[in-house]
């Protein structure tokens, strides 16, 4: 008898990066069910999984990813690790050199060192719902404030680069971001500073 994790696996193979409620329908499962299958299965390094707004799933080495070091990427990428990654080699192309605080450390997420100056940046994931994203945007302003100790380093904050975050960069009054000398990244398949 052939078991679900083999049935899942064979579909992900012909339609790579089917969503995984998508999956879940044609397979004929409850999604809770299919997602402890998915769980183990990405455990066991035999699927890999990204989220762009929603769970995509992949075969074994068919993700779609970023070169460089770090995690592997997705666009937009789907976690605050990814946004770190894509824009720490993004720095360092530009002749940064930089540190990144992986996972949930405390500190900032990257500081990037250049010819004498220090550049702290403050990074959030793209958040599951509109909500979400405007407690991240939010959280990465205030954790950002916090760090500002010293009139000569620079300050950023970083984000997927999604419509909402956007969105609300555009709504922090202009002035307020002249005053504090701060910018914002745009994390996709480019990476812009705005």
């Amino acid at each position: 008898m052939v078991t679900l994790a083999e049935r899942l696996l064979r579909l992900v193979e012909k339609e790579p990066g089917i969503a995984q409620a998508e999956a879940a329908r044609l397979l004929g499962v409850r999604y809770p069910h299919l997602r402890q299958v998915v769980l183990g299965l990405l455990q066991r390094g035999e699927l890999e999984r990204v989220q762009d707004g929603m769970y995509r799933l992949y075969p074994k080495g068919a993700a779609p990813n970023a070169a460089g070091d770090g995690p592997e990427a997705v666009f937009p990428p789907g976690s605050e690790d990814e946004v770190k990654s894509v824009l720490a080699n993004y720095l360092n192309r530009q002749g940064w050199r930089v540190e990144v605080r992986y996972g949930k450390r405390h500190g900032p997420d990257l500081v990037a060192y250049k010819e004498g100056v220090r550049w702290i940046i403050e990074a959030k994931g793209p958040g599951r719902y509109p909500p979400m994203r405007v407690n991240y945007f939010l959280h990465a302003l205030g954790e950002i404030l916090l760090r500002m100790g010293n009139r000569a380093d620079r300050y950023s904050v970083a984000f997927p680069d999604l419509p909402q975050f956007r969105n609300l960069w555009r709504r922090l009054p202009r002035e307020v971001k002249q005053r504090l000398s701060l910018t914002a990244f745009f994390v996709g398949k480019e990476v812009e500073e705005a």
